[in-house]
């Protein structure tokens, strides 16, 4: 069988894969300029052990918020138009897949809640010895969650270019389509996770 007799369509297998490149690339720009516009406190956060909050591990050098608290501190909430939002062991967990139903739902909900108060600053947080600070929001040009962002992206658009590039000179295979089927879902939960991995505090659950 010759190659254009294993091809079903008309293009060539290289325009085939440019265009299959250019709606992923599409994809990863608007992934990216999500994370790029993301509230940025400039606190490098981390879960608390022995107690539900998360702990200021660092204040970024670029942070709006580096007069304003120190390292070292516990936030154990947040508070948005006189409501209460609690932080747990669980706010910064990477994949929230990884929780049950019930605390799954608690999660999202309360990422929407953390995501309408960053996007209504100044944040008033809440530390574990009662007080309240009330931290500024920026957006800089470079962040730790864009770091984390690029190099997920990365990893899911190598795993797409092998597949794409193996499906397109074999369409008819069983095994390219299977091979092409795995690598774009790959690329896709990459570029989600890459999109809320790296969030610093909170992203729209819903």
């Amino acid at each position: 069988m010759s190659p254009m007799q294993n091809r079903p369509g008309l293009l060539a297998p290289r325009t085939q894969l440019l265009l299959l490149c250019m709606f992923a690339l599409l994809a990863t720009l608007l992934s990216t300029l999500w994370v790029a516009t993301t509230p940025y406190l400039g606190l490098e956060l981390s879960k608390t052990e022995d107690a539900p909050g998360v702990r200021v591990e660092s204040v970024r050098a670029n942070s709006p918020n580096l007069s304003k608290i120190n390292a070292d501190t516990v936030l154990v909430a947040v508070w948005q138009g006189g409501e209460r939002i609690p932080l747990h062991n669980d706010t910064l967990i990477e994949d929230p897949d990884l929780l049950d139903y019930d605390r799954y739902n608690r999660f999202l909900h309360e990422q929407s809640q953390l995501w309408q108060a960053l996007a209504s600053p100044p944040v008033v947080v809440e530390t574990d010895d009662g007080s309240r600070i009330a931290l500024a929001v920026g957006q800089p040009w470079w962040s730790p969650a864009m770091t984390y962002a690029l190099l997920h992206g990365l990893y899911g658009w190598v795993a797409l270019l092998v597949a794409l590039g193996l499906w397109v000179y074999n369409p008819r295979r069983t095994e390219t389509r299977l091979f092409a089927a795995s690598g774009v879902a790959l690329f896709a939960t990459t570029l989600t996770l890459a999109s809320y991995g790296g969030r610093e505090l909170a992203l729209p659950g819903r």
